[in-house]
């Protein structure tokens, strides 16, 4: 294994040392990963699916429990341009872009938009939320920025200039950094939210289109479209001096989206290209590629659920006109469990899992105990208080 270092910058950044793992289509190992059990949703919650339509200006709501549709949302807007997806922490609240530029908030509850927040620029892409829930990120593709977001005051707070036609962004677990993927610059930009600025922009493949982060923050995946390969980043921990390291994986032609299993041990490749569409499965401890299945679905967004049991992929552009499936697709079999139709063209989805229940007196009020239930707040109220269940 040859380290080399990076010519386009200093080695030192911050006191991390840059490094490149260069490599071709050959498995690479890295440093191992943690290993993580995977455990079912816990007990009184539910998780849901929510998908993003873009010529349909709708969201579709998909019971995972069931793997169906059990919802739409309406989005209004002038035009309404649905975009990217994200979920609030607890799954009460659900974000989407309009690339008109605003993002809509909606209640996981009632399903419906409580606010819209304008944005200064347009094309909003892609969206990610601190875990602490109180900021949202949001790609602005075609303006090479992000536009941060203050999520209790409702309103756009800042900008940061990225890359040039960014297109997908992740926050790291612990909240430290947000990364994005710069489509025609062919790299990842690093952004310290403690200083919401951009600590550096690394190397990656040819037309980096998404991201995926694991579960200890400590790996990158960036889906490389135009190289066929994923760059696998490791990040190192907080105060280390441990080096960031590249190794690109063959992921088959047109590596166009990416998801980890809920165990960070697997790397699921949507791929997107004329004699390649599907998914690719690659194991993180080497790069090696396991298995491919083959699938009929256009420019794929793939999302892996929360108990790593399924997967689901989008059809964005179907045969010839508007796709309006999703796939769902047993990760260990291969095997295409069920085709959803949902709205026209399927673009960002993203999961969520809340309690099936009022938390707090404030999951009460404003008719929202309905959607719980009960027959009045009141009832609701004794639940929050007593955990006794009228319904």
């Amino acid at each position: 294994m040859r380290i080399l270092p990076d010519p386009s910058r200093p080695l030192s950044w911050a006191g991390i040392l840059v490094a490149v793992l260069a490599c071709g289509d050959t498995p690479t190992t890295l440093p191992q990963e943690a290993s993580f059990a995977i455990f079912p949703a816990a007990a009184g919650t539910e998780t849901t699916a929510y998908v993003a339509n873009v010529h349909s200006a709708d969201v579709s709501v998909i019971a995972v429990d069931s793997d169906s549709v059990v919802a739409t949302i309406r989005l209004a807007g002038a035009p309404a341009i649905p975009g990217g997806v994200a979920v609030s922490a607890d799954g009460s609240t659900v974000y989407v872009t309009n690339r008109a530029g605003q993002l809509w908030v909606i209640d996981a509850v009632t399903r419906t938009v409580s606010a819209t927040i304008p944005l200064n620029g347009t094309d909003v892409r892609d969206v990610a939320i601190s875990p602490d829930g109180l900021r949202a990120f949001a790609v602005q593709r075609n303006e090479d920025n992000v536009a941060v977001i203050d999520l209790v005051a409702k309103m756009q707070v800042a900008t940061v200039p990225v890359g040039r036609l960014p297109t997908r962004i992740v926050v790291s677990p612990d909240g430290r950094f947000a990364y994005v993927a710069n489509f025609l610059s062919n790299s990842v930009s690093v952004i310290d939210l403690s200083t919401e600025t951009v600590l550096s922009n690394l190397p990656v493949g040819v037309f980096p289109n998404d991201l995926a982060v694991s579960k200890t923050g400590r790996r990158v995946y960036s889906a490389n479209w135009g190289s066929n390969t994923v760059s696998a980043i490791a990040v190192p921990s907080p105060g280390g001096s441990g080096p960031w390291v590249y190794a690109a994986w063959h992921a088959g032609q047109g590596a166009w989206t990416v998801d980890l299993s809920p165990d960070d041990s697997t790397l699921y490749v949507g791929n997107w290209h004329v004699s390649r569409k599907g998914l690719t499965k690659l194991r993180t401890s080497s790069g090696l590629m396991v298995d491919h299945i083959s699938l009929g679905v256009e420019q794929t967004n793939i999302g892996v659920t929360p108990d790593g049991g399924r997967i689901y992929l989008t059809d964005f552009s179907g045969s010839g006109g508007n796709g309006s499936s999703v796939q769902v697709v047993d990760p260990f079999t291969g095997t295409v469990l069920k085709t959803l139709t949902v709205g026209e063209a399927p673009y960002g989805m993203a999961f969520g899992t809340r309690a099936l229940g009022p938390t707090s007196t404030d999951d009460c009020k404003d008719g929202r105990w309905q959607a719980y239930g009960f027959r009045n707040q009141g009832l609701c109220i004794q639940f929050v208080n007593t955990g006794r269940d009228s319904r």
